[in-house]
């Protein structure tokens, strides 16, 4: 049990990571959404309505951001607006975005594409790097399809939660006759109806399964080989490799055939010469560079296997390593 005492004085804010930040937050929210309560009781500002229906708001919040939807004058909003608060210009900053970006969106973006192709050598695509591991690629997501995957879980929410103060909104905004649709029965036998997600053995919908759903779909419209699948095999035992993860890195850009060999930099219009500065015969490919060369024939012919005597017709360097990975075994590749 509390007892009432004197206001005391905080010598020191809290940090930000304090625990007891976010209910202070949600207390300063709280006291926020009244006084703009209070201010529209008063007659100062309007609800807004939802669409035809007879919904309305006047606020809404989201994290650390407040929406304020009224008719208002300028000098009423000084009332209504915290002193902390600021109007964005157009020449303002967020999170390295622009706050204000209009209808010319090219304008508004070229100083993110002008300073991201300053001279830089771009070796890999993105739809290879997206690609997971087993499909030879480093499993970044495809920053489209995850969103795609957050957009699903939200119309997943609606349907689940159509009571819930964000269902309500955007249903009265955009689909004021969903209510009759979901009330169609679908069953012949008078049961109500059930929403199950296919790609989960629970039936429940998770970002997860959306996300690989739609990657899925996406290879299997490009159409895959009958190889894929052993060669899958051969790049998840690539990343098994009891090696460190730089030296995996360093495999997998060689395999794509992404190092900065002097073949590779002639394509690249950065030098004109290609060929190996120690034998002078051949190109300085990734396959001659180490594996070929003479020089890198004396460092194999080190190892206690006797790689110098194994095929030499190998058509690249990933074709070499894939022959590793399938023929031998593991006590000799670590």
């Amino acid at each position: 049990m509390g007892f009432l005492k004197d206001h005391s004085n905080l010598l020191v804010g809290l940090d930000k990571d304090d625990p007891l930040s976010p209910y202070l937050f949600i207390i300063g929210v709280e006291a926020l959404s009244r006084l703009i309560q209070d201010v529209e009781d008063g007659g100062v500002i309007k609800r807004v309505p939802m669409g035809h229906s007879k919904m309305s708001i006047s606020h809404l919040f989201y994290a650390d951001d407040c929406l304020l939807f009224s008719k208002i004058l300028e000098e009423m909003s000084r009332e209504i607006i915290p002193s902390g608060s600021k109007s964005s210009h157009p020449y303002d900053i967020y999170l390295g975005l622009p706050t204000l970006i209009g209808r010319d969106r090219t304008r508004g973006f070229n100083h993110i594409l002008d300073r991201n192709d300053e001279r830089r050598i771009h070796w890999c695509s993105w739809d290879k790097m997206k690609l997971s591991k087993s499909n030879g690629g480093l499993g970044f997501r495809d920053l489209e399809l995850f969103n795609l995957a957050m957009l699903a879980k939200q119309g997943w929410r609606l349907l689940h939660y159509p009571n819930s103060f964000a269902a309500r909104v955007l249903f009265a905004k955009y689909y004021p006759k969903v209510n009759t649709v979901c009330q169609i029965p679908i069953s012949v036998f008078n049961r109500p109806n059930k929403l199950v997600w296919r790609c989960s053995q629970n039936g429940l919908f998770s970002v997860r399964s959306a996300y690989h759903l739609q990657v899925e779909s996406q290879l299997s419209s490009r159409g895959q080989s009958s190889s894929v699948a052993n060669e899958n095999k051969k790049w998840k035992n690539l990343w098994k490799l009891p090696i460190t993860n730089a030296e995996k890195l360093f495999l997998w850009k060689a395999c794509q055939d992404i190092l900065p060999t002097k073949c590779n930099l002639v394509k690249k219009r950065v030098i004109e010469d290609p060929f190996c500065p120690f034998c002078c015969s051949k190109e300085k490919d990734v396959l001659h560079a180490l594996w070929g060369c003479a020089v890198a024939k004396d460092i194999w012919s080190s190892c206690s296997l006797n790689f110098q005597k194994m095929n030499d017709n190998f058509i690249n360097f990933r074709e070499l390593v894939m022959f590793f990975l399938s023929e031998l075994e593991e006590k000799h590749l670590a």
